[in-house]
């Protein structure tokens, strides 16, 4: 909070903050109270399985489905283990997926933020503290101080009027930095699986609960799922109640790490494989460069020396965002080795069938999500760690731009086509 008092000093000067700082800080205050105040109040999937069992309440139903699975992580191939993949290595075991209901659900805000009728935030549903604390803000700055403290905090008025949905599961993005706040690869690894339980008929008549401004590519790949326009509804962005609301478990994914569910994200490689025609002829070869040059973030410093050192290789680069989700799909089922730097179009090695896959971090930056991936779908991992460029200090975070070792990127590739080959 005196942060940011200081930040508006510094942008709007010491008149305006002894004009308006006491109620600048009572507002301030009154926020984080109220995000306090949430997450005390807030209830787990399992609190809410045990109220089921205890009450024998149909408020809350729980179903399982699918089997449990095991999933074996191997050491990246040249053998380098970072401290990040450490605790990885080795066999870890995913119990059986499950869904569950609740019955007169509430809904707040942008990022349609799940409540009992009670008014108890679904924490399982946004997925971390840090996500929690996030949406709870951006709440905030949406609905404005009274409506947010009347929705999150005290759980609104008591409902006069039938709930405006039906049975819905909540496909809002709860992740993302844009407006859209749709981040492409945990909509692919985190959103979609949850579908999966529609198949079990744990809730075949639920509709998609969507934001109506989704991005065309989030669109796209539900429609090659199988799904369409009558089978979801838009989320109003302000504050409404569900009917029911089916909680298929959320599977997180993070930079810093991921649960273990190869199951559910191989179902989804397997249903938007069979949506779209594999014809075996992609407009590019095997042999994949993702440039992440049109980003705003982790660009290539030496980008032209990359691709000099990439070139006698025959490796091709592209731009995942220049794509439709089938051309992507075709391109990397064909895919023998894909190379780029750390983002979420490193997701799309789901559609590859035996690849190697090696990903370019910044310096002191190596997190392992795409290494959990690619050992989920059965592809050789490794990874370079740039460096900063010359004359540039940067803090740490991971979305600083790259000075890559062009003769490391030699070595490691040289060393796969070798292996590869043998």
């Amino acid at each position: 909070m005196i942060n940011k008092a200081i930040n508006k000093y510094r942008q709007e000067g010491v008149i305006p903050l002894l004009r308006e700082g006491p109620q600048y800080l009572a507002e301030q205050l009154l926020h984080e109270i109220t995000i306090a105040v949430v997450m005390q109040t807030s209830v787990t999937n399992d609190e809410l399985a045990d109220r089921s069992t205890d009450q024998g309440s149909e408020a809350y139903q729980k179903w399982f489905y699918g089997s449990e699975t095991s999933l074996e992580i191997s050491p990246p191939y040249t053998g380098r283990i970072p401290e990040t993949f450490e605790h990885l290595t080795g066999v870890h075991r995913s119990p059986r997926p499950f869904v569950q209901e609740l019955s007169d659900a509430r809904l707040v805000g942008p990022y349609a933020i799940s409540q009992t009728s009670g008014g108890e935030t679904l924490f399982d549903e946004l997925g971390t503290k840090n996500t929690a604390y996030e949406r709870t803000r951006d709440t905030w700055k949406t609905l404005g101080t009274a409506k947010t403290v009347q929705e999150l905090l005290l759980g609104g008025d008591r409902p006069s009027e039938p709930p405006e949905y039906g049975t819905i599961i909540n496909m809002v993005p709860r992740h993302g930095q844009s407006d859209e706040h749709v981040n492409y690869g945990a909509w692919f690894l985190e959103d979609l699986p949850r579908l999966r339980a529609l198949e079990q008929e744990t809730a075949p008549d639920a509709k998609l609960l969507i934001r109506p401004d989704l991005p065309e590519w989030a669109k796209e790949a539900l429609q090659i799922m199988g799904f369409s326009e009558e089978d979801w509804v838009y989320w109003n962005g302000g504050v409404s109640r569900a009917e029911r609301l089916v909680l298929p478990r959320l599977y997180l994914i993070h930079s810093f790490g991921s649960d273990f569910n190869p199951s559910g994200r191989q179902w989804v490689r397997d249903r938007l494989k069979a949506g779209v025609k594999i014809d075996g002829t992609p407009d590019v070869g095997p042999r994949l460069f993702l440039s992440r040059q049109g980003q705003k973030r982790r660009k290539i410093v030496n980008f032209d020396e990359l691709q000099d050192t990439l070139r006698p290789f025959e490796f091709e680069t592209i731009r995942p965002e220049e794509y439709s989700m089938r051309e992507l799909i075709n391109i990397y089922d064909s895919a023998e080795f894909i190379l780029g730097p750390h983002g979420s179009g490193m997701a799309d090695m789901i559609y590859a069938s035996d690849a190697t896959v090696v990903e370019i971090f910044p310096k002191n930056e190596v997190r392992p999500v795409f290494y959990i991936t690619a050992n989920e779908f059965g592809h050789e991992y490794d990874f370079i760690e740039g460096e900063n460029p010359p004359g540039v200090s940067y803090r740490p975070t991971r979305n600083k731009n790259i000075l890559v070792d062009t003769d490391e990127v030699r070595d490691v590739v040289q060393q796969s086509i070798r292996d590869t080959d043998t």
